[in-house]
């Protein structure tokens, strides 16, 4: 992980020369103490900006199939969901997990954030849901009427400020 600021390169971080867990990290994003990454095989990682320390933590496992971290998404309500092989909302203030039950196991690969809505992108196609209930709001598949997918294998989704979701399919088309 490297830090730049006045367009240079001011630090390099590695699993080495700091707590960071590991060097393959697949997701990031940031807040404004935070930057967050989805370090693969190993869990969460926090860097906080001021103290330019990291802070890993362990997932809590609720399917039988692990705690792998694909992807990252700040909600922007002080909650930063996981997903991976399961879908965890973290508090970002209390550090906790909360596990969308529903969606325990579903491979999650994608999620973006609009308005009240999450987007998810998993095995089983694109899931809406209710950012603070964590409910499932509407799920698109291949069966789906009037909206089907060509795939149900989701592996990037995007949704844009004209409340369209944008959605590419692990080996197949936009």
């Amino acid at each position: 992980v490297c830090s730049t600021a006045a367009k240079r390169l001011t630090n390099v971080y590695t699993s080495t020369n700091s707590s960071l867990w590991g060097d393959n990290v697949v997701a990031m994003t940031a807040d404004d103490k935070d930057v967050w990454m989805a370090v693969y095989n190993k869990g969460l990682t926090a860097f906080n900006i001021d103290s330019r320390r990291f802070t890993n933590y362990t997932l809590p496992v609720f399917s039988k199939v692990g705690d792998i971290i694909w992807t990252l998404c700040d909600s922007h309500d002080g909650n930063l969901w996981v997903g991976g092989r399961d879908i965890l909302v973290l508090n970002k203030t209390t550090r906790t997990f909360t596990p969308v039950k529903q969606l325990t196991g579903c491979g999650v690969q994608s999620m973006s954030c609009r308005g009240k809505v999450m987007w998810l992108g998993c095995s089983k196609g694109v899931y809406k849901i209710d950012k603070a209930t964590h409910r499932i709001l509407k799920h698109y598949d291949t069966s789906t009427r009037g909206m089907s997918l060509s795939n149900n294998s989701v592996r990037y989704l995007y949704a844009d400020s004209k409340g369209r979701v944008w959605v590419s399919f692990s080996y197949d088309d936009i």
